[in-house]
């Protein structure tokens, strides 16, 4: 699985969020997902992730606000391989980037400090 291609053609993935500051507790877990190619990778790395109409309870960006660190997960479910990151959220609220994503009411930038594959 190549960390990449893994997020370039995903379907689904997981995010972990918590709003505490100590890292063993109260954290969220939420699922995301669109058509394969809805999550863009920059140069840099740093994927950029369009938030779409959900159960709006906001538990993720409300979240993401007091502590930007997130954990993602990418399965791939045909193999049992996962993509496992650990990264930092910014998100845009408005402005012509989040208009241009169609349908998405805003977007996260999430910028990974670490990786690991995960195999079966």
């Amino acid at each position: 699985m190549r960390r990449k291609g893994a997020i370039a053609n995903a379907e689904t993935f997981f995010i972990a969020s918590s709003a505490s500051c100590d890292l063993g507790s109260g954290v969220d877990i939420s699922h995301r997902g669109g058509s394969p190619g809805f999550l863009e990778i920059e140069n840099d790395g740093t994927i950029t992730v369009p938030d779409f109409n959900g159960n709006g309870y906001f538990n993720t960006l409300g979240n993401l606000l007091f502590q930007p660190r997130a954990g993602l997960l990418f399965p791939c479910f045909e193999t049992g391989e996962a993509l496992r990151l650990a990264g930092i959220v910014e998100i845009l609220w408005e402005g012509a980037e989040v208009a241009s994503r169609s349908g998405a009411e805003r977007l996260w930038k999430f910028k990974p400090c670490r990786a690991w594959r995960l195999r079966r």
